[in-house]
């Protein structure tokens, strides 16, 4: 089962970490509002904007639902403590111009850029990078303090620790 090391090993060998900025629901929007804002506490801003987005704009996301009926899942979507989807993702990209990459535990990563129909040229943004664990949890991340130094972890076999972190002084166990 893949647990929070495994995805903060992936985040590692990106010099980032990641930083929970709370759920109960909203971590999706927790995450988007901290990255975009700076301030987990906007995320209802964050779902206003998202919802709003998708709902002028059937013709991007009504294909993705499946038989779930577009004023469903708006209706559920602007709902508080409903967890955000991908195409809530795909949102948030075209309202702040922005390329969403999604880490996970894995060595891929998903690549979620605004749509060409929204995408602005001019505008120059950082991109986002959240955590995920799937079916459970996001997370914001950040940089690392300097560029990490790997070296074979001397307490576990087929394990790395980092000069700058070694893991434990992030808080996490060894991966």
């Amino acid at each position: 089962m893949p647990d929070w090391n495994l995805v903060d090993f992936q985040l590692f060998l990106l010099f980032l970490v990641s930083l929970d900025v709370g759920g109960g629901g909203n971590c999706m929007f927790h995450v988007l509002a901290h990255c975009v804002f700076g301030n987990r506490d906007d995320h209802l801003h964050v779902r206003k904007a998202v919802c709003d987005h998708i709902e002028k704009n059937p013709h991007i996301f009504v294909e993705f639902l499946g038989d779930i009926p577009f004023s469903t899942y708006i209706q559920k979507m602007r709902t508080d403590r409903n967890w955000g989807d991908h195409l809530v993702l795909v949102a948030a990209a075209n309202i702040y111009n922005r390329v969403i990459r999604v880490v996970n535990h894995t060595n891929t990563s998903t690549f979620i850029e605004p749509h060409p129909e929204f995408r602005n040229l001019n505008s120059v943004n950082s991109n986002i990078v959240i955590a995920h664990l799937p079916e459970q949890h996001y997370r914001a991340t950040r940089q690392l303090p300097q560029q990490p130094n790997l070296q074979p972890c001397p307490q576990l076999d087929n394990h790395w620790s980092c000069s700058v972190c070694t893991f434990n002084k992030i808080g996490r166990a060894h991966v």
